[in-house]
């Protein structure tokens, strides 16, 4: 992760380009986690969600979504990347 710099005067730009940070549609997620862990497989994940007046429900539905729509295919490249290691 290391240090970063705020690009100019352009905080949020200099979030998104860092990469820390993912969001976007369910498979525009999916496909920049897949990536960022085809470099560098992980076992776990942080999901940092700011739920502060966000409904119960919709907190629920977020997490649900992420666990069957988006970690099944970060599952496949660990697995993989174990099966690689292994030969």
């Amino acid at each position: 992760m290391g240090r970063r710099k705020v690009e100019g005067n352009d905080i949020f730009g200099s979030l998104v380009n860092s990469g820390l940070f993912v969001f976007g549609t369910v498979d525009s997620v999916r496909e920049q986690l897949i990536e960022q862990w085809k470099i560098l497989p992980g076992e776990h994940i942080v999901l940092v969600n700011h739920y502060a007046q966000t409904p119960k429900d919709v907190v629920l539905e977020t997490l649900d979504i992420f666990q069957r729509q988006i970690k099944p295919a970060l599952d496949e490249v660990i697995d993989h990347s174990y099966q690689v290691a292994a030969e």
